[in-house]
C-alpha cells in the first residue's frame, strides 16, 4: 500500500489531496493493481473508509501489508484487515535513514544497511 501527497487545484486554490494506492500479489507471485482512491491527507478515517472499501468488494484474505508508516494506516490496519502481517517499507526506511546520515557517510551506509536487509533472519542481521 501505498500514498503520495498530490497538489490539486480545487476552485481558485490549490489543496494537498492524498492518492492511496494498493497492488496485491496472488499465489501464483503476479502483481495486479487493486485500485486507488483520492482523499483528504493520511488520516485513520480515509484509510479505513479505503481498506473497507476493498473488504466490502470481496478481499478475504490479506496476509501481508508493506507500506509506510503513514499515522493513520496502522490504526487503519488493526480495525478492518487484524489479520495481517505489517511490514515497514524498506525503500522508504532507507530513505528515512540515509535522510539523517552526513552526505559523505551515505554511500557507507547504505551498503552497511543493504547487507543486513539482505540476510535470510533476524539472527544473521
Amino acid at each position: 500500500m501505498y500514498a503520495i501527497v498530490l497538489k490539486v487545484r480545487e476552485n481558485p486554490r490549490g489543496v494537498s489531496l492524498s492518492l492511496a494506492i494498493a497492488i496485491g500479489v496472488d499465489q501464483q507471485e503476479e502483481r495486479h493493481s487493486l485500485g486507488f482512491e483520492l482523499g483528504e491527507g493520511e488520516s485513520e478515517a480515509f484509510l479505513t473508509d479505503y481498506l473497507r472499501s476493498y473488504k466490502a468488494r470481496g478481499l478475504n484474505q490479506s496476509l501481508l501489508v508493506i507500506s509506510d508508516a503513514h499515522s493513520g494506516l496502522v490504526p487503519s490496519l488493526s480495525l478492518v484487515i487484524s489479520d495481517a502481517s505489517r511490514q515497514r517499507c524498506i525503500v522508504y526506511l532507507m530513505r528515512k535513514v540515509l535522510g539523517q546520515i552526513a552526505h559523505k557517510d551515505k554511500k557507507q551506509i547504505a551498503e552497511a544497511l543493504k547487507l543486513i536487509f539482505q540476510q535470510p533472519d533476524k539472527r544473521t542481521a
